[in-house]
């Protein structure tokens, strides 16, 4: 599947939202239309409970997290 970059969106947060394309052609006139957005979110920016070991998840997870909602 191809992935087009179609837009990148500045939140007020400071986050970019990005807007894919993963549309493919699946017989001579047909397509699956499918849209991805993706946000990372970095893990200094969540709320966590209190108490939560934050440096436990940045080990696990990385300095950031990616949310990432499909639609076709």
């Amino acid at each position: 599947m191809q992935t087009e970059s179609v837009r990148t969106i500045l939140l007020d947060n400071g986050f970019h939202l990005e807007i894919y394309n993963e549309s493919k052609q699946i017989a001579p006139e047909r397509w699956l239309v499918r849209m991805a957005a993706r946000i990372e979110i970095p893990i200094d920016r969540i709320a966590f409970p209190e108490g939560q070991n934050v440096s436990e998840i940045k080990k696990l997870l990385g300095t950031k997290v990616v949310f990432e909602q499909k639609k076709e």
